[in-house]
């Protein structure tokens, strides 16, 4: 008979050192550190606390009814006069809340989940909280 080492043979979810933590708010990804709960991770984009990668697709659809009940105050505008249609924001947001209109980019609020990753991004900071 083989002894089993340490570890082996445990099959839930969440252990072992594969897989990814992900932020249920902004959707960054890091490699999951073996040893490190994901949930004493803080993302390293918003702050926000990390959740296993198998938990974020749930979180992220509780984050987003709640986001649809709530008023989306916290939603980013965007200056039109400022905005030059450079698409960096378009690139950057992983929610794909953002387009261009007219040359100009819009925010579809229905997408946004105020990750605020536009905000950073635009070089003429025509994108405001």
């Amino acid at each position: 008979m083989k002894k089993r080492g340490k570890g082996q043979g445990r099959r839930n979810k969440g252990l072992g050192p594969q897989g990814k933590c992900v932020c249920p708010d902004c959707g960054t990804e890091i490699a999951h550190q073996r040893g490190i709960p994901c949930y004493e991770q803080k993302c390293p984009e918003c702050g926000s606390t990390m959740v296993r990668a198998e938990l974020a697709n749930e979180n992220i659809r509780e984050n987003n009814q709640s986001a649809h009940t709530s008023s989306n105050d916290s939603i980013p505008t965007i200056n039109q006069e400022k905005c030059t249609g450079c698409g960096q924001c378009i690139n950057t947001c992983p929610f794909d809340a953002i387009s261009l209109v007219n040359g100009k980019a819009e925010i579809d609020s229905s997408l946004c989940r105020s990750c605020n990753k536009c905000i950073r991004s635009c070089p003429v900071r025509a994108i405001t909280s």
